[in-house]
């Protein structure tokens, strides 16, 4: 039990709580609550039969009652969650199953947009490196650091454009 007391001592909140050992758990019991549902492919249940309880992790999620914005968490919660007990493989391969449950989700096509676009950029530094490593040498730390912020692409393959022209780490960093 924990208590919240004002200035004067008067008791204002007490909370209760019991400590809920996981895998003891129905897998029902935490899909009734959205918000715990990752918890429910932890469970000894789940354990037994885990693509059926990922069967009802999957219908849960595709209920109008769960907003389009909270699925992305709840399958990363619970893709994350799931490595703590189950087979690598057999979690890719399930998780692998939902793109039906994902793909009416704009919120999360946005989130798979930004991945892609981190991506590329992450990638167009390293190509950015390679090329300067050869024209200019190592960099600096402080180009490297320079180069790591930059986060738009179209900036980054202006960089690319500009590498032949460039001069020096510090010429082609410049370039506006």
């Amino acid at each position: 039990m924990y208590e919240v007391r004002s200035k004067k001592g008067r008791r204002i909140h007490t909370f209760e709580y019991d400590v809920v050992s996981v895998w003891q758990e129905s897998v029902e019991s935490f899909l009734a609550v959205p918000g715990l549902s990752p918890l429910a492919l932890l469970t000894d249940e789940a354990a037994d039969d885990l693509p059926a309880a990922f069967d009802r992790f999957r219908q849960r999620l595709r209920e109008p009652a769960i907003p389009d914005t909270v699925i992305p968490t709840l399958l990363t919660t619970s893709f994350s969650l799931c490595g703590l007990r189950h087979d690598a493989t057999q979690i890719r391969e399930l998780f692998m199953s939902l793109a039906q449950v994902l793909e009416d989700s704009t919120t999360y096509q946005w989130i798979i947009s930004q991945g892609f676009a981190r991506g590329e950029a992450t990638e167009a530094r390293k190509i950015l490196l390679r090329i300067g490593r050869k024209r200019f040498g190592e960099p600096a730390e402080s180009h490297r650091a320079a180069l790591d912020g930059i986060v738009s692409l179209d900036r980054l393959e202006h960089l690319a454009d500009r590498v032949i022209d460039a001069t020096s780490w510090d010429d082609l960093l410049s370039t506006p």
